[in-house]
């Protein structure tokens, strides 16, 4: 698989991604077919070419935000915040709580792969 197919299935796990859920980057390279692919992600998140994507719902497996921007990061817990993602602390996102698993639901997010 190539890299351009990569990016293009983290595109379609990226816009499945419901509204109060969040993701890892290793964990949307995982759904996507590409595990240990979690830079690639960040790559992808950082540098969507429709920002009303739900980038904001992909952080570090830890709950934090890794987006070096103070202003994207404030922008990123505030829409997380919009949408009732439960937090931990200030600027962490409850993972156990907020992580999507789209293996529990009725359809998991498809591209034909």
């Amino acid at each position: 698989m190539d890299r351009l197919e990569i990016l293009e299935r983290m595109h379609v796990v990226l816009t499945g991604i419901p509204a109060g859920r969040v993701l890892s980057y290793g964990r949307l390279a995982e759904l996507a077919g590409a595990p240990g692919q979690a830079r690639l992600a960040a790559w992808l998140c950082r540098h969507l070419p429709d920002p009303h994507l739900p980038w904001h719902r992909v952080l570090s497996s830890d709950g934090h935000s890794r987006i070096p921007d103070e202003e994207a990061r404030r922008e990123q817990f505030h829409r997380l915040w919009l949408e009732d993602v439960p937090f931990r602390a200030r600027e962490q996102v409850d993972m156990a709580l907020a992580l999507w698993r789209p293996e529990d639901e009725d359809e998991a997010p498809s591209a034909g792969f």
